[in-house]
């Protein structure tokens, strides 16, 4: 429910908003794990009722924190659109979320947003992530960035 490029999706992130669709998916799933992802803009206290009272109703396995950051940019036209930022300028507020979030839930926490090396992918697990996610990163580096990233992780 967090996608910037999809017209009124990020208005759902609140819990009476979520109930139906987490019920349908609670519903029709067929049992499968249930993760709800968030935007980035959703922090301190509007995030953690949100985690709270989601946890409470709803058997969800974790939390994908966060999407891209939606926002606008100018061509060089002049022409406006509005969208997602990804990659590096989500770094840090991906890494708020993850602390904010993580202070409230035990639950699994997927960490994305501006995860760019093996010492981002480190610093993530060892603030609590259960799993990290790469986008931007993997679209820029290429087919051999997972490769290399995993090569460049401790092994454990």
């Amino acid at each position: 429910v967090s996608s910037p490029n999809t017209v009124g999706l990020r208005k759902l992130q609140s819990t009476d908003a979520l109930s139906p669709i987490l019920e349908s998916v609670q519903k029709y799933g067929g049992g499968r794990p249930m993760f709800v992802k968030l935007a980035p803009e959703l922090s301190g206290p509007a995030l953690q009722e949100l985690i709270e009272e989601v946890e409470l109703r709803f058997p969800v396995e974790g939390w994908v924190l966060t999407n891209t950051l939606g926002g606008q940019w100018k061509l060089r036209d002049g022409t406006v659109r509005m969208g997602g930022w990804s990659g590096p300028l989500l770094t840090e507020i991906s890494r708020q979320r993850l602390k904010e979030a993580r202070a409230w839930t035990e639950k699994k926490i997927i960490s994305v947003g501006g995860v760019d090396s093996a010492d981002e992918v480190e610093w993530r697990i060892q603030a609590g992530a259960s799993a990290v996610q790469i986008y931007t990163a993997w679209v820029y580096g290429g087919v051999s960035f997972v490769a290399d990233l995993l090569k460049s992780l401790p092994q454990k």
